[in-house]
């Protein structure tokens, strides 16, 4: 393949319509004669050029046609009917996802037999309904990547942006939805942590043909998600042998220096990435595989911010006066190492029994082992002691075969087993935990260690039917989940201090300790049903509708104390939400007829998942014990902080809280929106605009149900609330007292509720130039807004007054005003063989800053949780007021490609990750104090991103 037909395919393509099969495509459209009526029982054959199968198609009676679950390639069609000439179609290149229209028209045979017509595909799809792209193997193989995780690509697609949210997931944000709300596939199977939501490891780079993006209004074949969806197809083997050996390097000597490095030198930082690929056929035209392997080996460094003053006192107060036992003697600040290894390996296998019958089997394997990566919490004002590691294995095993059982009817089924086990350990094996509230953390985390096996059954059937001019799907989607974890949640115990000095003096403003038995046990299936249908009636207007079911049957046998009357209505389990109809429809119109300008529009409703981890957290935290406030400050150290003796003599034992989950909890669900407009200008340009409205409804949300009514706090009654000694920011406020419960037997009791919604408002604009005179661009703007009450269901994100939850009502963690993103590639235009052969890419993400929230710093309302925001004069800070700093990043590449031998070839590049340069903070102080007016630190910048990195790789491929 010349260098220039590779940069060709270098585009990011629309997502098409509705109907195609999860990991494949569908070419549909008419076969006409030359006065524009329908050929029945034409003959269609389509072959890839890549593997030489064939498939076969007819048209009915009205000369529609589709051939279905196409494997994404290059194709040739070829169109024939007794009586008249053959037409053939070459160069078809279909994605994943794609239902690609190709309208024939057969002249009448006379002298010419046979047409052959090359052209490119037209910049519009004029049957796409989704909002999204596709990714493909050239886009992959050309752009500069930060770290070779080729879902980050996705974060250039509008509506895409990177997680912002403290709960785990996937890492993306689709439309201001939570990162736990997407749905990654590969090659059509969940690839996704049913505990919590996060992305298990998938394959090598170099092992992905593309992938599919969908932010908005995705068929009713894909469930289990309400926020976007990824759909990635591994790559498969061909009629030629081809493969090749990488290796990428990266030196701190290289790179920029990090703004809180502190020393002459510059913290080590080491990564090397090394793999290869090889691919072919087992037997030519019938059999292949493809075969990759990577491996990655990180020895970096992250920062610790903690100031010096503030290192030197709390040193000095763990030397005076140490605490019995302890796993840390002293903390420090600066560089602390982070090492990484991670071993990708994947094969794929395809055979083609016919025309008729087509298998697939692919195997994937990864592996990590990570101490001190960004998954622990650690770095900024945490101690590297509050840290640890991890490691993890994921495999996946997955078959599939598709059936074509008359020209107008295919099945396609999918069956996968995947495995998983993920053990994390912490630096400080004992604890206990120390958290002096904007100043430092160190000590055991409470959430380590943990230990998680997690297997997954999935099976999928589908059956496809073309009628007149409707396409009909219908199929089921059953997952069977088994999952064992034990979390010993804050075992080692946790000591908050509102500030340095109440340290210094020994005031301990919350102490809470977990207890019981850890190991959990957590089954769960989940069962889906779709039915969907494109309907045309004119060749200008495509209409799809569809309706998909899901029915999660979530893990029961979770006990209640029938004497709490708190927990006494509540379920042995959690509830299972029956009534999850969710139906979809979307239009499109071709006002001209020529595929120039395209106007469309949906709806649609999208359920979301209720994680393990609820049950996981509602079965763990029934023996956490809190002692808060004054409770605390009295009780336990009697003094000052830490005392010989850890529970002092005449020490009183402190109420449990628990976690528990609502009868009536609901599956959350978004409601998804669009309307949107693009236009082609002259062959390869295409201007595109939408607004995008998605509502998310029944959101979990975490609250502290035990607390009964606030009464305000003033200087007259504080002795009596139990508050010795109140701070200026607890006068005047709605406290509610460690002593002051419903269920007097309990502390806190925290319920998880559908209590929570979002709404995301987004005006998009897209420029897309496809390649021509040696260069293509895509470039995306968005402005948007994202409201919503919490960022997640885990008890720091619950309601600072209880009693107030609309307060919490405001911007979220997810919301970025203004977001740009260009990726282009540009082939200098030198042609010899010294000077050419040089290719320029570039990736630019350039936003505005994200919103978070200034807190107090201590539980100054006495709920039990450190979340309450400060007075400000006459007012309570809201939530998600403060704004951060903008980011700009720029990466750029630039390689050269040298012809060794025929088919062989050395590729030589350099990639400079953030290559202006520029201090991208990502991370303040934002803890007010316990005075009316802020501590000086307030705002301080406290980390920033990656400085300036240099990438150095060498590529030889055959």
């Amino acid at each position: 393949m010349r260098f220039s037909t590779l940069v060709l395919l270098t585009v990011f393509v629309p997502v098409l319509a509705w109907g195609q099969a999860g990991a494949l495509a569908d070419l549909e459209g008419m076969v006409v004669d030359e006065a524009g009526a329908g050929i029945p029982g034409a003959t269609l054959v389509v072959t890839n050029k890549e593997t030489g199968v064939e498939r076969r198609g007819e048209t009915n009676a009205i000369g529609r046609y589709r051939i279905a679950a196409l494997p994404a390639s290059e194709y040739d069609l070829r169109v024939s009917k007794t009586g008249f000439a053959t037409v053939e179609r070459r160069g078809l290149v279909l994605q994943v996802g794609q239902v690609a229209t190709v309208e024939i028209t057969l002249p009448v045979a006379t002298q010419v037999q046979q047409i052959t017509v090359t052209e490119a595909a037209p910049m519009i799809e004029t049957a796409r309904h989704t909002v999204g792209a596709v990714v493909n193997r050239a886009e992959i193989d050309n752009l500069p990547i930060n770290g070779r995780n080729f879902l980050d690509y996705a974060r250039t697609v509008a509506g895409v942006t990177a997680q912002q949210s403290s709960g785990q997931g996937s890492g993306l944000s689709f439309n201001g939805q939570r990162g736990r709300s997407n749905n990654i596939t590969v090659d059509g199977a969940d690839n996704n942590g049913q505990l919590n939501g996060n992305t298990r490891l998938t394959m090598s780079q170099e092992a992905v043909r593309e992938f599919q993006v969908v932010s908005n209004l995705f068929a009713p074949e894909f469930g289990n998600a309400g926020g976007g969806l990824v759909n990635v197809v591994s790559r498969s083997g061909s009629n030629q042998y081809q493969g090749n050996v990488f290796f990428f390097i990266r030196d701190e000597s290289l790179d920029g220096r990090n703004a809180f490095a502190t020393g002459a030198d510059k913290p080590p930082f080491n990564r090397k990435n090394t793999g290869a690929t090889l691919g072919g056929p087992w037997r030519r035209n019938k059999t292949f595989f493809f075969a990759a392997i990577e491996y990655m080996d990180r020895n970096e460094s992250d920062i610790t911010t903690i100031s010096d003053s503030a290192v030197r006192t709390i040193n000095s107060v763990l030397a005076s006066r140490p605490i019995p036992n302890a796993g840390v003697k002293s903390i420090t600040n600066g560089a602390f190492p982070v090492d990484r290894i991670d071993t990708l390996a994947s094969l794929r296998i395809d055979h083609s029994f016919g025309p008729k019958d087509n298998v697939m089997f692919r195997y994937i394997f990864g592996q990590t082992r990570e101490s001190n990566g960004g998954g622990v919490g650690i770095g900024q004002l945490v101690d590297v002691s509050g840290g640890g590691g991890q490691k993890g294995r994921d495999q996946s095993f997955l078959g599939s075969w598709t059936h074509v059982f008359t020209p107008t009817l295919l099945g396609e089924t999918r069956v996968q087993f995947a495995p998983r086990r993920l053990t994390q350990y912490a630096n400080d094996p004992i604890g206990p935990r120390v958290t002096i509230s904007g100043v430092a953390t160190w000590g055991r985390s409470a959430n380590f260690p943990v230990l998680l096996d997690e297997g997954r059954w999935q099976f999928t059937q589908s059956f496809s039917k073309q009628l007149g001019r409707h396409y009909f799907k219908f199929g089921t989607d059953i997952q069977d989940i088994r999952a064992h974890t034990s979390f010993p949640s804050n075992f080692g115990g946790t000591f908050s201090f509102a500030s340095l000095n109440d340290f210094v003096a020994g005031r301990v403003n919350q102490f809470s300790q977990g207890f019981g038995n850890p190991d959990i046990r957590l089954p769960d299936t989940l069962l889906g049903f779709y039915f969907q249908d494109t309907y045309r009636p004119t060749e200008k207007l495509s209409l799809t509708y569809g309706v998909r079911y899901d029915y999660d049957m979530q893990p029961q046998g979770i006990p209640r104390d029938r004497n709490n009357p708190i927990e006494a209505g509540l379920q042995d389990g959690i509830h299972r939400d029956a009534n999850n109809i969710a139906p979809r429809v979307g239009i499109t119109y071709n006002p001209d007829g020529k595929g120039r300008l395209l106007i469309r529009t949906g709806y649609g409703l999208f359920y979301d998942k209720i994680f393990l981890l609820v049950a996981r957290n509602a079965l763990i935290a029934r023996s956490t014990l809190t002692l808060a406030s004054a409770q605390a400050t009295e009780q336990l150290t009697r003094g000052a902080f830490p005392q010989s003796r850890l529970f002092p003599t005449g020490f009183a034992l402190p109420r449990p809280s628990l976690n528990l989950v609502d009868s009536n909890i609901e599956i959350p669900y978004s409601q998804h929106s669009t309307f949107g407009v693009e236009r082609a200008i002259g062959n390869n340009w295409m201007v595109g605009g939408a607004y995008v409205f998605v509502r998310g409804v029944q959101g979990l949300w975490a609250r502290n149900v035990n607390l009964a009514p606030p009464i305000v706090l003033t200087a007259e009654n504080a002795a009596s609330l139990g508050v010795a000694r109140p701070t200026p920011q607890q006068i005047g406020r709605r406290y509610y007292g460690s002593a002051r419960r419903l269920d007097p037997n309990y502390n806190n009791i925290f319920v998880v509720a559908s209590d929570a919604s979002s709404t995301y408002s987004a005006g998009t604009l897209t420029v897309q130039k496809r390649f021509s005179r040696g260069l293509q661009f895509r470039a995306n703007y968005t402005l948007s807004r994202t409201i919503d009450f919490c960022g997640d269901f885990t008890q720091a994100e619950a309601p600072a007054d209880t009693y107030d939850m609309r307060s919490e009502r405001g911007l979220s963690d997810q919301h970025q005003k203004h977001r740009f993103t260009l990726t282009g590639v540009y082939e200098l235009p030198w042609k010899n063989r010294i000077y050419g052969n040089w290719m320029l890419s570039t990736h630019w993400v350039l936003r505005s800053g994200v919103p978070s929230t200034v807190t107090v710093g201590s539980d100054v309302n006495g709920d039990g949780n450190n979340n309450d925001r400060p007075f400000v004069g006459a007012y309570t800070l809201g939530r998600n007021t403060s704004i951060g700093y903008a980011s700009h990043v720029v990466d750029v590449r630039l390689s050269k490609v040298i012809p060794l031998r025929e088919k062989m070839k050395l590729q030589i590049l350099a990639e400079a990750f953030n290559v202006q340069n520029r201090v991208n903070y990502n991370s303040r102080n934002l803890t007010w104090g316990t005075d009316l007016q802020p501590r000086d630190t307030l705002y301080q910048v406290q980390g920033a991103a990656s400085p300036r990195q240099i990438q150095m790789g060498l590529k030889f491929a055959w």
